[in-house]
């Protein structure tokens, strides 16, 4: 729980991380989108319903040229499409090749914006108020 407190509190939910190889199959997938996902399927069909990658991925990006990334993009479609964070890190071997990326799923979440503008009316409002009439 510690651990998910900063994504929630940054606008950010985790929603799981999954294990790609350098075709982007999934080698292993943890979290909530575990269930929905199977060894050897696509990263960007599970993540994204895609037939191909798409233009900013995260994985892709990191097996280009080895570096670790964030990237803002959004997952599903129509009506059920949310914006997700895909943060990539590189996997090596002993030998220092890279076999591997783990990319962590974010989702946004609304909720800290809406806290806070509750939170804001509330204090507006209280400073209005004057309990000794």
């Amino acid at each position: 729980m510690a651990g998910e407190l900063p994504a929630v509190e940054d606008g950010w939910r985790e929603v799981g991380f999954l294990l790609v190889d350098l075709s982007l199959n999934i080698v292993m997938t943890e979290g909530d989108i575990k269930e929905k996902s199977e060894a050897g399927e696509k990263c960007y069909r599970l993540l994204h319903g895609r037939r191909a990658p798409c233009r900013k991925c995260a994985a892709a990006e990191t097996f280009r040229d080895g570096a670790p990334r964030s990237v803002i993009c959004e997952r599903g479609r129509g009506r059920t499409k949310v914006r997700c964070r895909a943060d990539a890190y590189p996997v090596r071997d002993a030998a220092g090749l890279l076999w591997g990326v783990i990319e962590r799923i974010f989702e946004e979440t609304p909720r800290p914006e809406k806290t806070k503008q509750r939170k804001a009316t509330t204090e507006n409002v209280s400073d209005g108020i004057d309990p000794q009439g």
